[in-house]
């Protein structure tokens, strides 16, 4: 870890001021009982909430037992952190727990409270944690239970065990009724996953699933996860990703999980079969965990009630307005952000994947500014008042869309050339 790193950690913590004395983090209200949780509504408050983790003792158990609680859909802006020190700030949030330097088998920091998501989104977080592993929102939980969150348009990659909500889920941790989409999964070396990176040790995850996102890495690769293990469970989810591998040493990926070995349960799981691939060889065939459908079988009522099973209350729903018509969860029907960033705030963009062109359609008035950045966070281009964005030139890959509208941002996407 870089000083810088660490400076902007502490800052996060010792400049928010006062705090009463009952509250479980200086700078954010609640004490982290059930009937009190402690609140976050900003970006910052996601911040200081890592801070306090990474922070904290090896293995601290000062999040056991603890209640968290979104307030408000939280939109990460420009990057400020320079983890590498190359004077290029790629990231804007560290991830609330894991590693807090670059050593791969020390300093292990835990998330062990309850996070109530409450049906917002936590859209735009940018993490390229080069060389240290376990990222994500959460990089490593311990017996946590995560609720009712969604990860939109984020960025996430290190040096193994990444996904787009937890990099890895440890000890009993429960994850359930979440989702990620419009996202970018890199791994170094293994196990990376659009949702997780891996489970352990009784894991459960329920009620998931990962749309129109890219994973990439080279052993334990998954569309929703890249390893699920010791005694873990996923149940009634899906994935509807881009699995990208080059061969290492198992060559274990997949549509959907990357390995599943014995004593571990996939069930009523699925991946849309079309869009997973490798650079040099065909998936192990002891990898093809989930059932694989069509896009127009996932985007069916069918399938919605496939993943309902018997679930009381349905968790499942079908909304043709908001993810691509896959199915979408209960709660999301009365969120009043549509899980379809293409659609948020009458701004289009389309098509994604893409070859040569993106087109970008509004109901405003007022000029947009158009930006495109590589996975590190360099302008690649930048326009003001266009609607067409050539990218011929640009070589196949995966690139960070941001469009602004009188200074401020109302569309970060994720494109994928092909």
């Amino acid at each position: 870890m870089s000083k810088k790193h660490v400076l902007c950690i502490l800052i996060a913590v010792f400049t928010v001021g006062s705090s009463q004395a009952q509250n479980l983090i200086p700078g954010l209200t609640g004490s982290g009982s059930e009937d009190d949780p402690v609140l976050l509504a900003t970006a910052d408050d996601l911040r200081i909430l890592s801070a306090f983790v990474m922070n904290d003792a090896d293995y601290s158990t000062a999040t056991a037992n603890k209640h968290f609680k979104l307030t408000n859909d939280i939109s990460f802006g420009e990057p400020c952190y320079d983890f590498d020190g190359d004077g290029i700030m790629e990231s804007n949030f560290i991830p609330v727990g894991g590693r807090s330097d670059t050593s791969v088998y020390s300093n292990y920091r835990l998330f062990q409270g309850y996070f109530h998501g409450e049906g917002h989104v936590i859209s735009g977080v940018r993490i390229i944690y080069n060389g240290v592993p376990y990222v994500g929102i959460f990089g490593v939980t311990w017996g946590a239970t995560i609720e009712k969150v969604g990860v939109l348009s984020g960025s996430f990659w290190g040096y193994g065990c990444v996904g787009g909500l937890c990099g890895q889920a440890n000890s009993g941790t429960v994850i359930r009724d979440s989702y990620v989409s419009n996202s970018v999964i890199v791994s170094d070396y293994w196990m990376a996953g659009g949702f997780v990176g891996a489970t352990y040790s009784n894991s459960i995850v329920n009620n998931c699933y990962v749309t129109t996102t890219s994973v990439s890495g080279t052993d334990w690769v998954g569309g929703f996860c890249g390893n699920n293990n010791g005694s873990s469970a996923i149940n009634n989810s899906y994935s509807v990703a881009i699995v990208m591998t080059v061969y290492n040493n198992f060559n274990l990926y997949g549509g959907f999980c990357g390995s599943n070995p014995e004593g571990s349960v996939i069930d009523n799981c699925y991946y849309q079969d079309m869009w997973q691939y490798s650079t040099d060889v065909e998936p192990n065939p002891s990898a093809e965990y989930g059932t694989p459908l069509t896009g127009s079988e996932m985007q069916s009522v069918w399938f919605m009630e496939q993943l309902n099973a018997s679930q009381i209350p349905a968790p499942w729903a079908l909304s043709p307005n908001q993810n691509y018509g896959y199915p979408i969860l209960s709660w999301q029907i009365s969120n009043e952000v549509s899980v379809n960033d293409i659609h948020r705030d009458g701004v289009s963009v389309y098509p994604n994947p893409t070859a040569d062109k993106l087109f970008i359609n509004t109901a405003s008035a007022n000029p947009l500014t158009v930006t495109l950045y590589d996975l590190y966070g360099r302008i690649l281009m930048s326009y003001e008042g266009i609607n067409t964005l050539d990218i011929s030139a640009l070589a196949k890959g995966v690139y960070m869309l941001s469009v602004r509208e009188s200074g401020n941002t109302i569309l970060n996407r994720t494109i994928i050339k092909q």
